[in-house]
């Protein structure tokens, strides 16, 4: 049943991977799955919160049990947030977000706004690459630590040192010639 700004609410058990053993995880109910357009896109974004923390995430496909599924990851970090852990129950209010969305770190902008090569860089990459550096400085716990890895990934591009460089020239590297 959603609730007033979200189209979904569902409420489920935190749960881990039975073989991975390692990510705790939401599942997402059958009969929502049916409700959301992954014929579009096996990755979903999402915008909502859960219990009251709010989460940026996406719906995932993973098979198990020969059954194709979706879940979103509950790190420990959003754990701790929530007061929530593996086997409780959690509610997840939630709508479909932009897939190309990404929420920059202040940290970042300011670099790229001092080094606009680098912001040159920044724009080749997916979205999916940029959400991955932003995540990685915006998860820092002091704001030292976030410039400081702002200030390395605006160093590592411009010496194409990046994980996201690399992938792309790997990509370029395997498509055929026609």
């Amino acid at each position: 049943m959603p609730t007033k700004d979200f189209d979904f609410e569902i409420t489920v058990p935190i749960t881990r991977f039975e073989e991975s053993g390692w990510s705790d995880v939401i599942l997402l109910p059958v009969e929502t799955e049916k409700q959301l357009p992954f014929n579009k896109s096996s990755r979903l974004r999402i915008d909502g919160v859960l219990n009251a923390v709010p989460l940026k995430a996406a719906w995932q496909p993973r098979i198990l049990q020969g059954k194709r599924r979706y879940f979103i990851s509950v790190s420990k970090r959003l754990q701790r947030e929530g007061d929530f852990g593996l086997g409780d129950e959690v509610t997840l209010r939630f709508r479909l977000d932009d897939p190309d969305a990404v929420d920059m770190p202040i940290e970042l902008a300011l670099a790229f706004h001092q080094n606009q090569a680098a912001a040159a860089i920044w724009a080749k990459f997916t979205p999916g690459g940029q959400r991955g550096l932003c995540h990685h400085v915006a998860t820092a716990a002091s704001l030292e630590s976030r410039i400081h890895r702002a200030s390395d990934i605006t160093e590592k591009m411009l010496k194409g040192e990046l994980w996201a460089q690399r992938a792309q020239k790997t990509k370029k590297a395997q498509k055929p010639k026609r």
